[in-house]
């Protein structure tokens, strides 16, 4: 802690107050004790005179004194022949027995005989509960010492109270004449007016500024100065001294220290940022305020002004009992049970009593002024008009009391009937669990005038708690995260099913096993209210409320507004979800029906597709073909180039009808040992072109060190594609250009391919729905919905796994995982890709003349005897007619189609329908696909090589082979 006036080492400075605190301790406690014994055994007159003059102020009826014949007004001249004022105590040594007082009575001297008592119980209540409450104070200032809560907050409350506990203490005992008590009780004093201002400076929140601190100084100058002169005053001549002068400006020291305490409070009032210290701080000033009124008025200001007390002082220390009831509920902040219900109740007797204590002594000082000489009678008839004054305006008097203890407490007041009704009827309208969440945060805001509400809840029992809605000062409250149904603060709000103030809330929690959510959620500062909503016997929803506007208190009526208030809130709850299922039901029936025209358009596209995949791949099988045939026939370098690259280009067509028969069919995974850096390059070649006019750059950041897995490589490349082609659409719509970075990275048995754009990123309410198969945020006729869902799909079958993040404006990067197999991927027997054999007699079933010519002269090169047919009935009748080692049979052709001519071949010549291979470039349709399935053959896709030719001959052998040998 920075104190920038004191030279002294702050520490040092605490560690010294704390002992002084200790030293002050053990002599309050035997000062208490002392007094308590002397009370019971102490001589009694039952007279209350004033210094310096001794006149009798009262005279307890029935007393000694009144016995005698002491009349109010009379003056003390001596006791047993002596004057008071040359000894001290008055009563030496007699206990109880006979003195003799001298009185002066309108200037005549008169000698009265008194018989001194034991005090009886009705005298002894007050001096016993000063007692109690030095006591308390000391119990107190020793609990914050050992507790030692915050330092210097600590310590001022701690040194206040104690001062204040050992000046009850040793008043109590220099009343009963006891010379040292004296001495302790005015250096207490004097020492209260600096560890007043200290406290008001450090209490509830320690303070530094300069100005304040400088003040703190002066009055710890003038205490310990006063302080010290009734130290070093001889006990003979501290009364003199007192009378003199001394006993006036300790009290108005006090009654400075109190003013500007209370000043000091007000302001940090004011500068109070946050609603928990100005609370404090509002309760802080309240309780000093109405605690220390009475003693202001009923004794600093008579003692200061007047030089003796208005009445008794046991009854003027009384109202400090309230003291540390505030403190106390500043210190805890509420966590007292009930006591928000009992502060406005005892505030509002402080400010009664107050007023019908100044109504009497007004009264009582106006009757004793006019009617001088009245004696007791006057007192007696400024007390009656006083009473019929109090009894007149009593109603107006408590009305008044609690309407300005409600306006301090809690702020502005509401109809709480109306409140309720309102608030409820407005919840019925609400259709749709959003809709109600933000009316709800809404109405809360306005109607019970707090700064902020949010609505944490469930879509189901047993779901966990999450952000529903808010506004205010908890606007994006608890937004992204999410308390389950087992969490402590969950089971605690289902086990209380009541409105929780924060502190207490926090108490009741102390000690629990809590995760990272909840103590951001309990950390927030700005909650001051938890509300739990019960449906159906278990926790729903929660209802978390901020303070009130300008720092007011909840009171117990807005405790029982929200709790009914959940109630409904839950009922209307139920009403919300009930409409948002069929509203969710509805929408499904519509996706259902959308899915159902959108499945019957892609079976057509499926068709189409294989259709013209059938198409383009006979041309292909040709030009192939004919490629190759060129290629071992010229020898010309630059015709070997050209071939060459008519090679490729037809390579590349048949990827590319390939891909358009992957997504018109769906295919047993087919897993080899593959490179994925080597997918990625093929992929971003097929999109380089279009990519490059877009001006879309590719950046390629490949692991060479990245193993191979087992794989379907096109699957995975469709994978890619799909994402690619997602990033590069959306770079085109967001910016002139742009750039996709693909990154591939060995993460222990783990491939990890992320591919991220800087387009506009994916808002968070369409992030939870992009792999859900029709979703999409395209224009009608744009995209099917499918791509990402597809994806996923093949990602999932490699037993991997794929997700997005991306920010709105920041691009979005796609990460798919897949495992390493290490597992060496069974193969089919290698093919016989030797040359092929010659002399074997081939025929080939063909509609397509193209496709026909070139498979025969592909043939025919090496040796083969070979013969054609054009369709399915002339294959028949050659077959029937010669023998063939091997078929190669067209499945779509016009009349018996291949499918057709196998059945019929199989029929009659079933040796020879296990010698065919099916040569088909449609394998998409699903018609297809089963009876190449069921049939078992070899297929040569088209469009085909010399190789996959060769190698299909050799397959056809390899079966004829095995199964020979079986």
């Amino acid at each position: 802690m920075n104190w920038p006036q004191l030279r002294v080492d702050p520490n040092r400075l605490r560690a010294w107050l704390e002992r002084l605190v200790f030293f002050l301790l053990l002599p309050t406690l035997a000062a208490i004790a002392l007094a308590g014994v002397t009370l019971i055994t102490s001589p009694w007159d039952g007279i209350e005179w004033a210094y310096p003059d001794y006149e009798v102020l009262s005279i307890v009826p029935g007393s000694p004194a009144e016995v005698a014949g002491i009349h109010l007004g009379d003056h003390i001249v001596a006791v047993d022949g002596v004057p008071p004022s040359a000894r001290f105590p008055i009563y030496p040594t007699k206990l109880s027995g006979p003195v003799l007082v001298a009185v002066e009575r309108q200037g005549q001297v008169l000698n009265l005989p008194l018989t001194l008592t034991r005090m009886p119980g009705s005298e002894l209540a007050l001096p016993l509960l000063d007692l109690s409450l030095a006591l308390l104070f000391s119990v107190l200032s020793f609990a914050f010492t050992v507790g030692r809560r915050e330092a210097w907050t600590s310590l001022s409350f701690v040194l206040f109270y104690q001062l204040l506990a050992t000046a009850i203490a040793t008043g109590s005992v220099s009343g009963l004449q006891v010379a040292w008590a004296a001495k302790g009780f005015y250096v207490c004093q004097a020492l209260i007016v600096p560890a007043f201002l200290f406290m008001a400076l450090n209490f509830p929140v320690p303070r530094r500024e300069r100005r304040w601190l400088s003040v703190v100084h002066g009055s710890a100058v003038l205490g310990g100065g006063l302080a010290l002169i009734c130290v070093l005053v001889p006990p003979s001549q501290l009364l003199p001294l007192l009378n003199a002068g001394l006993r006036r400006a300790i009290m108005v020291a006090l009654l400075v220290s109190v003013t500007g305490g209370l000043l000091i409070v007000l302001q940090s009032y004011r500068q109070a940022k946050d609603a928990i210290s100005r609370s404090a701080f509002r309760v802080s000033a309240l309780g000093l305020g109405l605690s220390l009124l009475p003693f202001v008025f009923v004794y600093l200001i008579p003692r200061a002004v007047f030089g003796h007390w208005l009445v008794p002082a046991e009854a003027a220390l009384l109202s400090l009992a309230v003291l540390p009831v505030y403190h106390g509920f500043a210190i805890t902040r509420r966590r007292f049970g009930g006591l928000e219900r009992i502060l406005p109740a005892v505030s509002s007797a402080v400010i009664s009593g107050v007023v019908i204590i100044g109504t009497l002594l007004l009264t009582t000082w106006l009757a004793r002024a006019i009617w001088r000489g009245g004696g007791e009678a006057a007192l007696w008839a400024g007390m009656l008009v006083g009473g019929v004054v109090l009894a007149a305006a009593n109603a107006t008097l408590i009305s008044g009391a609690r309407r300005v203890v409600q306006h301090a407490f809690y702020g502005q007041s509401y109809d709480y009937q109306s409140i309720v009704s309102e608030m409820s009827r407005d919840l019925t309208q609400a259709v749709g669990r959003k809709q109600l969440g933000d009316l709800v945060v809404g109405l809360l805001c306005r109607r019970m005038s707090i700064t902020g509400a949010a609505l944490l809840s469930s879509p189901a029992a047993g779901a966990p708690l999450a952000h529903e809605a808010s506004s205010g000062s908890l606007s994006g409250f608890a937004v992204g995260l999410s308390l389950g149904p087992d969490s402590t603060v969950v089971r605690r709000l289902a086990e209380l099913a009541a409105p929780q103030r924060r502190e207490s809330f926090l108490a009741g929690l102390t000690g629990q096993p809590l995760d990272l959510s909840e103590e951001q959620l309990l950390a927030d500062e700005r909650v001051a209210l938890w509300v739990p909503v019960i449906m159906r016997g278990s926790l729903r929803a929660v209802l978390v409320l901020g303070s009130k506007l300008k720092d007011a208190l909840f009171s117990h009526e807005d405790l029982e507004i929200v709790a009914t208030l959940a109630g409904q809130i839950g009922v209307s709850m139920e009403n919300a979800d009930l409409y948002d299922d069929l509203r969710a039901e509805m929408r499904k029936l519509q996706e259902m029906q959308d899915q159902l025209v959108q499945a019957e358009k892609l079976s057509a596209v499926g068709e189409l597709v294989s259709g013209v995949a059938h198409e383009l791949n006979n041309p292909l099988t040709a030009v192939m073909g004919y490629a190759e045939l060129l290629r071992g026939e010229v020898s010309d370098p630059q015709c070997q180039r050209d071939i060459d690259n008519i090679l490729r280009c037809a390579e590349r067509s048949r990827r590319i009808v390939r891909n358009l028969l992957t997504f018109a069919r769906r295919q047993k995974t087919e897993r080899q040992m593959v490179d994925i850096n080597e997918i990625v390059r093929q992929t971003v070649e097929l999109q380089t072109y279009q990519m490059r006019v877009d001006n879309v750059a590719v950046e390629l950041e490949l692991d060479p060190d990245l193993p191979p897995t087992a794989a379907d490589a096109s699957q995975i490349q469709q994978v890619f594609i799909n994402i690619i082609m997602n990033a590069h659409q959306a770079i085109k719509g967001y910016r002139q250009q742009g750039t996709i970075r693909v990154i591939t990275r060995a993460l222990n048995d783990t491939i990890r391919i992320s591919i991220a754009d800087d387009g506009p990123g994916i808002p968070p309410d369409v992030m939870a729905r992009i792999f859900d198969p029709f979703f999409t945020t395209k224009e009608v006729g744009v995209g099917t919905g499918l791509g990402l869902s597809i994806c996923y799909g093949i990602v999932r079958g490699h037993d991997g796994r794929i997700w997005c993040e991306s920010q709105p404006g920041m691009g979005a990067t796609f990460h798919i995982e897949l495992p390493v197999t290490r597992v060496q991927v069974q193969k089919e027997p290698p093919a016989q890709a030797a040359p092929l054999k010659a002399g074997l007699h081939v025929l080939i079933v063909e509609d397509e003349v193209a496709v026909s010519a070139v498979l025969q002269r592909l043939l025919a090169k090496r040796g083969c005897s070979v013969e054609a047919a054009s369709g399915g009935q002339e294959a028949l009748l050659k077959a029937r007619a010669a023998e063939y080692d091997v078929v190669f049979s067209d499945i779509k052709m016009p009349g018996m189609n291949g499918m057709a001519f196998w059945q019929k071949l199989r029929e009659s010549k079933p040796e020879l329908a296990r010698r065919v291979i099916f040569v088909t470039g449609d394998t998409a349709s699903p018609e297809t696909s089963e009876f190449l399935r069921e049939a078992g053959q070899p297929v040569l896709p088209k469009p085909f090589g010399t190789d996959e030719l060769a190698k299909a001959i050799a397959e056809l052998e390899t079966r004829l082979g095995a199964t020979e040998t079986t």
